[in-house]
């Protein structure tokens, strides 16, 4: 007798279909460079000049990206323009790729959208105010967003965001005079839709921005500006998480810091010639002084970690005049990093030795202390 088996339906939906690709092959490599070079460097000029040439928003770049040590692939300018903007809590690139041909409703070759690459509030907030579809779960090519900014220890708080009236006190003044001539300030015919929005004629989305204070306070440390970081600082801009970091590009190529302290930053700025970070090359002494680290005077502590690799002050210095300075506040020289090692386990020859002599010289009596001494053993 033949048994009859009763099938159901699977309880398990197919994986959904993958949106249609809207992207394609770069025709034009060099231009395609060209646009992402300049949006991977917020430069509003190169971009707009670059899409005058003719570079296309549609055409993904063949050249690998990498944006905290995350390596990305086949990105079109609007990818890495919110890849960009979500890696530094901001608003820039994104409205300006957008309001200038870019398609909100992007599908790459991977079948990857832009709220794939959105890791940052204010950026998934602006896509899904102006209609970016949703992603779509792929097994082989998880979303990205997630690990689009480093993620060096528990920041508890969001981003605080810079007011748009203390733009022109605290951003860098040339990426301003960008904005402005792009149109960024220009206010919209029908009211305000956010902070300068402005709608393009085809319905585009608004031309707006937006600015993370640590960004900012970054901008302004890498490129000097006491006048900019003393206004952040005073701003509450500086605070003890670990998230920024120093490439050493222009003097090693692959080395570099990770997770510094704002603080942390200014010494090795301050120092005027990080070392490399290499068992293999040889350490570098500068000859900076300290400048921007005395502008975070009472903002932030100056001893414990400021870094995530557990080192103080002392162990990031690198100039003798940094370091004797530090030492003079009181930071004590005894304390170990993450790896148990104490700064004189860590630093060139150079300043070991005033390491040294600043802790010889305070086993030393003063010569307050080496008078009363005197007059006890006179009474003796």
């Amino acid at each position: 007798m033949e048994l009859s088996v009763m099938t159901t339906p699977s309880e398990n939906p197919a994986t959904p279909a993958l949106p249609v690709c809207t992207t394609l092959p770069a025709t034009s490599p060099d231009l395609t460079r060209t646009l992402a070079f300049a949006v991977l460097n917020r430069d509003i000029n190169g971009v707009l000049n670059a899409l005058a040439r003719g570079a296309s928003m549609d055409e993904e770049n063949d050249a690998i990206e990498v944006i905290h040590d995350r390596i990305f692939c086949d990105l079109t300018a609007v990818s890495l323009a919110v890849l960009v903007d979500a890696a530094t809590d901001s608003l820039l690139m994104t409205p300006l790729v957008l309001n200038h041909g870019g398609r909100i409703d992007q599908v790459d070759s991977r079948g990857r959208v832009l709220l794939d690459f959105a890791g940052s509030e204010a950026v998934c907030t602006y896509l899904h105010q102006h209609g970016a579809p949703e992603p779509v779960a792929r097994d082989d090519d998880p979303p990205v967003a997630s690990s689009v900014r480093p993620d060096y220890g528990d920041d508890p708080l969001p981003p605080s965001m810079v007011p748009e009236a203390r733009w022109r006190t605290v951003v860098n003044p040339k990426l301003v005079r960008a904005m402005d001539q792009a149109g960024y300030f220009r206010p919209t015919a029908g009211g305000p839709d956010g902070s300068g929005a402005v709608h393009d004629a085809s319905g585009s989305p608004p031309l707006v921005a937006r600015f993370s204070a640590w960004q900012c306070l970054h901008d302004a440390l890498a490129e000097k500006s006491a006048g900019r970081i003393a206004r952040l600082v005073g701003m509450g801009a500086a605070d003890a998480v670990p998230r920024y970091d120093y490439g050493l590009d222009e003097l090693v190529g692959e080395y570099g810091y990770t997770g510094l302290t704002a603080l942390g930053l200014a010494v090795l700025i301050d120092s005027g010639m990080p070392p490399v970070i290499a068992d293999n090359v040889e350490w570098t002494v500068g000859i900076g002084r300290p400048r921007l680290a005395r502008l975070f005077n009472d903002a932030v502590p100056f001893t414990g970690p400021q870094d995530v690799h557990g080192n103080t002050l002392l162990h990031l210095a690198r100039s003798p005049e940094v370091l004797d300075w530090l030492l003079q506040l009181g930071l004590d020289p005894d304390v170990t990093n993450g790896n148990g090692q104490r700064p004189v386990d860590v630093l060139p020859e150079e300043l070991r030795v005033v390491v040294e002599r600043f802790s010889l010289a305070s086993m030393l009596p003063t010569p307050q202390a080496a008078l009363h001494a005197e007059t006890v053993q006179r009474r003796l």
